[in-house]
């Protein structure tokens, strides 16, 4: 009854594998994980069909079977070591230590398996014919169990790669794992070299776990889909860490540039800020990034993304950087050109405004001139007589200023003009102020009534008359005579208005100057 139910448990376990072989093989999966599965599966078919022999007909002396079962064992536990590096740390390559480290195990057995005169080291025959295992097989089960023993601890935490299983997958596989192991100790302490070997027949669970990972969540597909097409080949950097900092994975366009910062030559398991302190600082800051690089100024573009378990707990970062130097350049050059010519266009603002200014300002006294009086006096009208108010203008003249410039100079009547113009103008308050030519001002004043518009004049004029010019033959005293004349509502007529305080000014110097005549109250 043992001897049935072992042997459907071994043909059980050569079909399954053989099976899920096919389907790895048939689909042209000839990748890392690929490979490492189609050793799994390989093994436990030539192990599987020993022990199917074995059953038939019990192991004597003279067979070497014992060993070469040995020696696929080997091969399964490499398979399964070579899965479990694939996937947590799919972005390092396979260096020729790595191969090394995967075959010496299998090749060690292989050797004893090839020799004869090597059974003895791992299957002794005992004085009665018996099969017994030797000191080699104690030292081969044990190296065994430690090398299956570091890469399922891994799969379990998944703390040294990201996966492409889930974590309860993970757990299912590992359960899966258990049972042949256990099945390896049983037949090895109670049966020995020449009885059933459980662990073949048992291979069929863990077989059609990874038969299931990889029909349902493409286990061989997924991860060289994603670096060697994808993540690989990104134009941009990758860079993805732990959160404590420690790299677990990057492409290549990220180890170029960590390479072009810092000369880091290997990131991966390492923490970041220690073997690549600039780029890690780069990484920090996120957006746009000026980086300065021994092959010139460079503009990198970062986005950062939280990369969580299926808890929901953050477990690391992933950064993706570009390089944007082309654009960002363009961009610059394009806003610097934009700003130039805005500023060209203030600028030319700015001329045209002080050139329309200078037309139709005095550029001696700063005051309006007479052009800008013919554009602005027929507006002032207008909203006077539409508010119904008084307007009032008032004629200024210097009194005996050709004798200022006959005794002094013009260059004196020039300083006596200015000064003469500012007082005008400090002294009039909401009124405007006009040189109307040579040493004649017209002050303008806008809801000024006849008595307001004299009182205001008169302050002018009594200022004017404590205005001192500083020579170097002494002060320079001036007066001023002044006509004002005022017109209210529908009545305004700016000619008129002209007319009335020029003859008012007249009438002021034909008093004796020094004074103020209004046409409404005569003189002052």
């Amino acid at each position: 009854m043992v001897t049935v139910v072992l042997s459907a448990g071994y043909i059980a376990s050569i079909i399954v594998a053989f099976g899920v072989g096919v389907y790895v093989l048939r689909g042209n999966r000839l990748t890392r994980p690929g490979l490492a599965v189609a050793a799994v599966l390989i093994g436990t078919v030539m192990w599987s069909a020993i022990s199917f022999l074995g059953t038939q007909r019990p192991f004597t002396d003279t067979a070497d079977a014992p060993v070469r079962a040995l020696f696929w064992s080997a091969v399964v536990v490499a398979g399964i070591r070579g899965l479990v590096q694939a996937l947590n740390n799919p972005s390092r390559p396979w260096k020729p230590l790595d191969v090394l480290a995967l075959i010496a195990h299998p090749w060690a057995l292989g050797i004893i398996a090839a020799f004869p005169a090597l059974h003895r080291i791992v299957v002794v025959v005992g004085d009665d014919g018996t099969l017994t295992y030797a000191y080699g097989f104690w030292i081969h089960s044990a190296v065994l169990f430690v090398l299956s023993t570091a890469p399922l601890a891994a799969l379990l935490s998944g703390r040294h790669g990201i996966l492409v299983v889930s974590g309860k997958a993970r757990t299912v596989m590992l359960a899966a794992w258990a049972v042949p192991a256990i099945g390896y100790v049983v037949s090895a302490m109670v049966w020995g070299p020449s009885g059933p070997n459980l662990t073949p027949a048992l291979m069929v669970f863990p077989v059609a776990m990874i038969g299931s990972a990889i029909v349902r969540d493409g286990l061989v597909d997924k991860v060289p889909l994603a670096r060697g097409e994808i993540f690989e080949s990104l134009a941009g950097a990758v860079f993805v860490t732990d959160n404590s900092g420690r790299v677990i994975d990057v492409n290549a366009a990220a180890r170029a540039f960590a390479r072009e910062i810092d000369g880091a030559e290997d990131l991966v398991a390492k923490m970041l800020h220690e073997v690549c302190p600039r780029t890690a600082r780069i990484l920090d800051r996120g957006g746009e990034v000026d980086v300065p690089t021994p092959n010139g100024h460079r503009v990198v573009s970062l986005v950062t993304t939280s990369i969580g378990d299926g808890k929901g707990v953050t477990v690391g970062r992933c950064v993706i950087l570009r390089d944007v130097t082309d654009a960002v350049m363009q961009r610059r050059e394009l806003e610097r050109m934009r700003d130039a010519l805005s500023r060209e266009v203030e600028v030319s603002e700015e001329l045209r405004a002080e050139l329309g200014d200078q037309v139709i300002r005095d550029s001696a006294t700063g005051l309006y001139n007479r052009r800008f009086l013919a554009q602005t006096l027929p507006g002032i009208v207008e909203s006077c007589i539409a508010q119904g108010s008084p307007l009032s203008v008032a004629v200024v003249d210097i009194d005996h200023f050709k004798s200022v410039n006959d005794s002094w100079g013009h260059g004196v009547g020039d300083r006596v003009i200015e000064a003469v113009a500012a007082v005008l103008k400090r002294n009039a308050p909401g009124g405007l102020t006009v040189r109307y030519g040579g040493d004649e001002f017209l002050v303008i004043l806008p809801g000024a009534s006849a008595a307001k518009a004299v009182a205001i004049v008169e302050s002018m004029r009594t200022a004017c008359m404590e205005l001192r010019v500083d020579t170097r033959d002494g002060p320079v005293q001036v007066t001023v005579s002044a006509g004002v004349a005022t017109l209210t509502g529908e009545e305004i007529d700016v000619d008129e208005l002209l007319e009335v305080a020029d003859l008012a000014l007249y009438r002021a110097k034909e008093a004796g100057r020094d004074r103020t005549w209004s046409q409404a109250g005569g003189v002052v």
